[in-house]
């Protein structure tokens, strides 16, 4: 579980401000990571699937506020016609 934890933290602390640190430090945490085996392909893939899973989370949650909306706007469509219908019948 501690090689998880250093990927996941230079997956989004050192990559996102890598150009802060000092040469040696960065340097350092890579090789660091190299002796646990991890690889740049494998630090490369999981930034890119954080910032696709941002986009996906965000794009699923619109739909859902879309379907939400949609939902509702139907059942209060229902009412009206409802109290439209009730109401011409009165006449």
């Amino acid at each position: 579980m501690d090689w998880w934890f250093t990927l996941f933290f230079y997956v989004t602390i050192v990559s996102r401000f890598c150009s802060d640190f000092d040469e040696k430090l960065k340097k350092g945490f890579h090789k660091y990571l190299e002796i646990r085996g991890i690889k740049a392909s494998t630090t490369n893939f999981l930034h890119e699937y954080m910032i696709n899973k941002d986009s996906r989370e965000y794009m699923g949650w619109l739909s859902n506020l879309k379907q939400f909306i949609e939902a509702w706007i139907e059942k209060e469509l229902v009412i009206l016609r409802k109290l439209l219908y009730t109401e011409t019948r009165s006449f």
